[in-house]
């Protein structure tokens, strides 16, 4: 069954002051099959039984003026926090990648440094490997003298 959903002046097609009605309050409405012409409640009075149908008229309902526009902020408000917490999350996810490169890159540098000694380790018993390592720290025999020159990489 088919609903009408609009104000009451114009649910009938005209004003409510034209066919003689009570005058109901501004911006009143109510839902009304279409296709019953007495369901505007002007028999019997609202809330009353109608003595030819037995139904009873239903009453119009105030709808509070400011209720859209409180919805209306309401909605907004809710929408600019979701986006806040949006880019909260996304510069999170951006700074936590990050993290994670820098990790990763130390990581790689410490498996380097590992490797390296390890391999001075596994040549710990060869004296002239030893010899090496001590003459690129600069240390030479008491009889040797010591020039320092440019140094190469």
């Amino acid at each position: 069954m088919p609903f009408d959903l609009r104000p009451l002046a114009t649910a009938d097609g005209g004003a409510d002051g034209a066919t003689g009605a009570p005058a109901r309050p501004r911006g009143a409405t109510r839902i009304a099959p279409r296709h019953d012409p007495d369901a505007d409640g002007e028999r019997g009075g609202a809330g009353t039984p109608d003595a030819a149908s037995g139904a009873v008229a239903r009453r119009p309902v105030r709808v509070a003026k400011g209720i859209n526009a409180l919805l209306v902020a309401v909605c907004l408000l809710g929408s600019l926090h979701v986006a806040g917490l949006m880019v909260v999350e996304v510069r999170r996810l951006a700074y936590a990648d990050g993290e994670i490169a820098r990790l990763e890159a130390e990581l790689e540098a410490i498996a380097r440094d590992t490797a390296d000694l390890r391999a001075v380790a596994e040549r710990a018993d060869d004296e002239r490997y030893r010899e090496l390592l001590a003459r690129r720290q600069g240390y030479v025999y008491p009889h040797e003298t010591r020039f320092i020159g440019p140094q190469q990489r």
